[in-house]
């Protein structure tokens, strides 16, 4: 009929502050829902190039979050991730950044995020296992060594580590690699 608009649907959420960010973050963390995050910029013709392809990538993935943050309207959040140029993406798992790419480069943009994919569904499978025992470890190290570890990376590059069922051999493996951090 004329005069009837199509509606548009997407799967990639647009963050407009600071507050809208943090739920997003805190339902993804809280799920334990992985994220990618596009930071862009209207000025910058890279980024807006990637717009489709980002809408179309977050159509082949429907277990993960996709967010869209334009830098100069939520400047708070792209400062926070650390975000200097656009576009760049950023994959995140438990709040944390696991990856980060710089540029316009959709081939290698799918295959990072595929490989994020293949880490989610085998190494992460005993994701929150591995969280469990990583932060019964935490206590008993940092103390001795009086030193704090705050950077949930540290967290998600344990959990990587990880690709066994075996209980004893995650905490092992968990063990070892935050004694190696600590001491550093």
């Amino acid at each position: 009929m004329a005069g009837d608009s199509q509606v548009i649907k997407t799967r990639v959420v647009r963050i407009d502050s600071e507050k809208s960010w943090d739920f997003f973050i805190n339902q993804a963390t809280s799920k334990e829902c992985p994220v990618v995050v596009l930071f862009t910029a209207c000025w910058c013709m890279p980024s807006v190039a990637m717009n489709p392809f980002f809408e179309e990538v977050a159509s082949n993935y429907k277990h993960i979050l996709f967010l869209s943050v334009d830098v100069d309207e939520v400047k708070e959040i792209a400062t926070r991730m650390e975000v200097k140029a656009m576009p760049t993406f950023l994959l995140m798992m438990g709040g944390a950044r696991v990856d980060k790419l710089v540029g316009a480069n959709p081939d290698e943009i799918k295959r990072r995020i595929g490989g994020f994919v293949h880490t989610i569904q085998g190494a992460w499978k005993p994701y929150s296992m591995v969280k469990k025992i990583a932060i019964s470890f935490l206590s008993p190290l940092i103390s001795p060594f009086g030193k704090k570890l705050e950077d949930a990376s540290i967290l998600l590059s344990i959990a990587s580590i990880v690709e066994r069922d075996n209980e004893d051999t995650c905490k092992n493996t968990v063990h070892e690699r935050i004694k190696h951090i600590v001491n550093k």
